[in-house]
């Protein structure tokens, strides 16, 4: 009896698995070249995309990279600048003060 009914529950099964077949197997045909358009499309689209976003990084780090070379050329010249000045500032007061200490030795 158990086998009676292992086999009815099989047949059933492969009566249900045709008729999905030959309900809805045209329409699944039908639709594979939309989804491979689409597949391609969205393929491509994301290839393009992916380029772009590349392209934009490597942009934005050139000129990040020139910014910061920019900022350092500055602070270097300011720092020259500020030694220059300090060592102009040091002679001056070394040359003041050799020069008022002659006038009050005199």
């Amino acid at each position: 009896m158990r086998l009676l009914i292992r086999v009815v529950i099989l047949g059933l099964a492969g009566y249900g698995a045709w008729c999905l077949y030959d309900r809805y197997g045209a329409a699944s045909a039908s639709m594979r070249g939309p989804v491979q358009d689409f597949s391609s499309r969205a393929s491509t689209a994301a290839r393009d995309a992916a380029r772009q976003v590349g392209a934009s990084a490597q942009r934005a780090a050139d000129e990040s990279r020139d910014a910061v070379s920019d900022a350092t050329s500055e602070v270097s010249r300011a720092a020259q600048d500020l030694g220059d000045e300090a060592e102009r500032r040091m002679g001056d007061a070394a040359d003041g003060g050799a020069t008022s200490a002659a006038s009050t030795s005199s």
